[in-house]
């Protein structure tokens, strides 16, 4: 592991933990309080996707599908069967009697009116692309419905359990401003919104007709729940150690570790499907030239410590789901792979650097998100280790974005959230197709991941995906380099059930009172 200062923060915290203080008194009220650092106004994941959105989404409101990430396999939610009529037509059975917040009751006109809204060419939402796959949706009667596909998907389950939230015809089809739904939500989910307010934070309570929930979105035994806004992180701090807050995500290891030595508080170690991955400027679009020189890039692979990278934020901690071992997750429909990744070589690294004519290294600029800055910064300070001389270059999307079109991308080190779904077709999207992204211009991938996203069957997906992984592992093109933990501090009165997909860590139905 690396180790670290202790930050201020966390420094106050081992100081403040030594001080008796009253204990929480939460859970005699049954109320469960979660530390947001970004305030809001709009539940609505559609019209404002951000993890504290579909944290919010998710217990407001139900997808026809819900992934159990702990068994690795989907299940019906608002749903109760699904079958693949033919290769662009599946057929959905809905649950009976399941009831709004507001006690209408859910049919297929809701589930029309869902999708038909999110592909409609007059609805602008960040994430459209996701539903572009559908054609129309049809009602067959009260409780079937048939979603039409354009083409081949064989990732329709996968995108219906992710994100595809089912919106109340009789409540969202009347709003001029759909915008609006986001503060006055009505839902199917476990819990019920009881008040949105930038201000004073969102509390909810428990949903009595939750009663169609399954193994993987279980009702909690929580009643209510405050989501708090608190826009700085020592302020959090303070929040808990004075009893005041039971979950905080989006702390350092250190913070979250120390916070964890006052009694009332348990560190927990949460993973998504999203890695760290190294992206080489292969195609030269920079000018930097090096990476054309596969000598080179597998240096670089062979520098990286990957076991050491993630530890910036797990500490000693085991990452549930491990470092990646490809570009894709086994649990994903369509993941194969065969190549292992690159050893660990320093050794080997200078003398592959040496042979490519870079004895005495090179420089080169190190990209990366604000959000992951500190990866880049292990990183770098790994390549040094054989000379290569990296400086990180931390950017917001819109600045990542005009560098991309400027080609000033040397190498990259950011992460990638595998397509926040079960699936490897938004990995296939994301790395594979021609594009401002396309840093490989390798035709026969491009090839390879359009058969891989049009193929319906599993194995044979899995046989091309195997075919298109290995080749990039061998070529050294893109380098899953870590897991990516989110800690997490929660109430010691609370039990933790981890495991599914979803960016924020926890959902409220995977937490429960002891």
């Amino acid at each position: 592991m690396i180790k670290s200062s202790l930050t201020g923060a966390a420094a106050f915290i081992v100081a403040a933990s030594l001080i008796p203080t009253p204990a929480s008194a939460q859970k005699s009220k049954d109320t469960f309080r979660v530390a947001f650092l970004e305030a809001t106004q709009n539940v609505d994941s559609y019209t404002d996707p951000k993890p504290e959105s579909n944290f919010l989404s998710a217990a407001l409101l139900d997808t026809l599908v819900e992934f159990d990430g702990l068994n690795n396999k989907f299940e019906p939610l608002l749903a109760t069967s699904w079958k693949q009529i033919d290769d662009k037509t599946l057929e959905v059975k809905l649950k009976k009697s399941v009831k709004w917040t507001d006690g209408e009751e859910f049919d297929a006109d809701d589930v029309v009116y869902t999708f038909n809204w999110v592909t409609d060419k007059k609805t602008k939402l960040r994430f459209k692309r996701n539903w572009n796959w559908i054609a129309r949706t049809e009602k067959v009667d009260r409780y079937t419905v048939r979603i039409h596909a354009k083409r081949p998907t064989p990732f329709a389950v996968a995108r219906l359990a992710e994100g595809s939230y089912i919106l109340p015809q009789h409540v969202h089809a009347p709003l001029e401003k759909k915008i609006a739904f986001g503060s006055k939500p009505v839902g199917t989910g476990p819990y019920r919104a009881t008040q949105v307010n930038r201000n004073t934070g969102i509390k909810m309570v428990k949903n009595p007709d939750y009663k169609h929930g399954t193994a993987g979105k279980a009702a909690s035994n929580i009643g209510n729940v405050h989501v708090i806004p608190i826009p700085d992180r020592g302020a959090q701090i303070a929040q808990a150690l004075a009893g005041n807050v039971d979950a905080i995500r989006a702390l350092t290891f250190d913070e979250a570790e120390g916070l964890a030595k006052d009694p009332r508080y348990t560190f927990h170690l949460a993973q998504s499907l999203s890695y760290i991955y190294l992206y080489f400027d292969l195609a030269n679009r920079s000018g930097i030239g090096v990476f054309k020189d596969k000598r080179v890039r597998e240096a670089v692979a062979m520098a990286v410590n990957r076991d050491i990278v993630p530890t910036i934020r797990s500490g000693n901690k085991k990452l549930p789901r491990g470092n990646p071992q490809g570009l894709c997750w086994k649990l994903q429909n369509g993941c194969g792979y065969s190549v292992p990744l690159p050893e660990y070589n320093i050794a080997k690294a200078k003398k592959l650097l040496a042979e490519a004519g870079y004895a005495k290294g090179f420089d080169v600029k190190l990209t990366a998100f604000n959000s992951v800055k500190d990866f880049a910064e292990v990183i770098s300070g790994q390549l040094r280790n054989i000379g290569i001389r990296a400086t990180v270059n931390a950017v917001t999307f819109p600045a990542y974005r005009k560098q991309q079109r400027d080609n000033k991308i040397e190498l990259m080190a950011n992460a990638w959230s595998a397509g926040s779904m079960a699936d490897v077709a938004g990995t296939m999207n994301f790395f594979f197709l021609p594009g401002p992204r396309d840093y490989l211009k390798k035709p026969g991938l491009h090839k390879l991941s359009r058969q891989i996203n049009a193929t319906m069957d599993d194995s044979k997906r899995r046989q091309l995906t195997k075919q298109l992984l290995d080749e990039t592992t061998r070529e050294r093109l893109i380098f899953p380099v870590s897991g990516l933990p989110l800690p997490l501090v929660l109430s010691s009165d609370a039990t933790l059930r981890g495991g599914r997909i979803q960016p924020f860590g926890f959902y409220m139905t995977d937490v429960n009172w002891k």
